[in-house]
């Protein structure tokens, strides 16, 4: 009897043995990061979407790049690639306006990136008639604007002691379905640096024209 019952405790012992497999930590869930460089991004140039997914077997997973530009509300697929080693991926874009990026990972544990936006900066040229004027002499402020923005507004600005100043803003005028244009005549008296800026709207970011600088002499 007593080594029936032995027999009997020693089965139900091995009936509730757990396997060293289930003892194990479970697998970490992945997460996957996206960023974006340079963010704003001048019109016409392209911006790395780089990001990471982290977790276990991160290497080699499908990762697809979704976008969603201006207005809003409708992402698409961009395209796919592989993660390296690291489970870093990475994408080039050249978005035309501001776009919405997200980033989705099909791995065991699927993973979903936050939403990042990607400004476009308008794409603003500066040209000066002469930068050596005489004093009291006319000189032309122009430029175009990438992509078109006819209608609107780019300042002439023009640096003070106390910074820049707008000394004049013009109007932008149909130049055809690539760019807009702008002119401005201006008396200068003084040496001065000048620049235009197209300011932000809905669709794109602030642009900036390089500085030009006038030397004047008598």
């Amino acid at each position: 009897m007593r080594l029936h019952r032995l027999a009997v405790a020693a089965s139900a012992a091995a009936a509730i043995t757990i396997p060293a497999q289930a003892l194990a930590a479970p697998p970490s869930p992945h997460q996957l990061s996206i960023a974006a460089q340079p963010n704003p991004v001048v019109f016409g140039k392209p911006v790395a979407i780089t990001g990471k997914l982290t977790g276990d077997d991160s290497a080699g997973e499908d990762v697809t790049l979704r976008e969603d530009p201006f207005p809003f509300g409708n992402f698409n697929n961009l395209g796919s690639t592989n993660t390296a080693a690291d489970g870093t991926y990475k994408f080039t874009a050249t978005p035309t306006v501001n776009t919405k990026y997200q980033a989705t990972a099909k791995s065991k544990s699927p993973a979903t990136s936050p939403e990042l936006t990607v400004t476009v900066a308008t794409r603003v040229g500066l040209v000066v008639s002469d930068t050596t004027p005489k004093v009291g002499q006319t000189v032309t402020f122009k430029g175009r604007v990438y992509p078109p923005h006819d209608g609107q507004n780019v300042l002439l600005q023009r640096k003070a002691k106390t910074g820049w100043k707008t000394v004049a803003t013009i109007k932008l005028v149909d130049a055809g379905d690539t760019f807009s244009f702008y002119s401005r005549k201006r008396t200068v008296n003084t040496n001065g640096a000048f620049r235009v800026i197209k300011p932000a709207d809905s669709d794109h970011a602030r642009g900036l024209s390089p500085k030009r600088t006038l030397t004047v002499h008598g």
